[in-house]
């Protein structure tokens, strides 16, 4: 957050696939939708020619009365690999080609010209040497390898408050999934809070994929 606020308001997230620089975000703007700093997340995809006009006319005009002004204060969102794709490796290329255009164009004609901030989710593997020149500035390497992080991250999404000593045993033991910490930390919490804050029984679906972020 410190980072998006002192880069002016466009930031690309980055690091290796699958630590779950996706879910990070999702939980920083629904938490900027919560506080009322943003009231609009509206997501980029597949920004090809047509639909980047589309999406000009749309920030251009969702403010209008006739549109009933759903915009607000927004936040573009540009998640070209979300979690969904680790299910499809095969689409892993395809969905960051033409990343250095599109970031381009979210730059130059969306944060800059129409002043509204931009939030880009990139794989670390799909930065090429002339995107890093160019958005150096911009870039933040996420490293998720912190117990704290997964512990606090349980407990926004669980809205539960048990003991920190156990939820740190259950962040200990998603950090040594070999992907998707940050996704594992959402879905535990999302099951505690299904299941009454009970750790034991989210500690044994740990146990069952045995450290296999696809199989959780």
């Amino acid at each position: 957050e410190d980072k998006w606020r002192s880069g002016g308001g466009f930031i690309i997230v980055t690091g290796p696939r699958g630590i779950g620089k996706s879910t990070l975000v999702a939980w920083l703007l629904w938490n900027k939708l919560r506080s009322g700093e943003v009231t609009s997340v509206i997501v980029a995809e597949d920004l090809k020619d047509k639909k980047k006009h589309d999406l000009l006319n749309l920030l251009s005009e969702c403010d209008k009365p006739k549109y009933g002004g759903v915009c607000g204060l927004p936040v573009i969102l540009y998640d070209p690999s979300p979690p969904v794709i680790y299910a499809r490796p095969k689409d892993m290329e395809i969905a960051t080609e033409n990343v250095m255009e599109v970031l381009g164009f979210l730059k130059d004609e969306v944060h800059e010209k129409m002043s509204i901030p931009v939030i880009a989710v990139i794989p670390e593997d799909a930065l090429t040497n002339e995107v890093r020149e160019r958005f150096n500035d911009s870039i933040y390497r996420l490293n998720l390898g912190d117990e704290e992080f997964i512990r606090e991250l349980i407990k926004d999404y669980s809205g539960c408050t048990p003991d920190d000593a156990k939820l740190n045993e259950v962040a200990k033991v998603i950090l040594n999934f070999d992907e998707g910490h940050a996704l594992i930390a959402r879905l535990v919490g999302e099951e505690l809070r299904r299941n009454n804050c009970k750790v034991e029984n989210v500690k044994e679906l740990l146990w069952i994929a045995s450290k296999d972020a696809l199989t959780f």
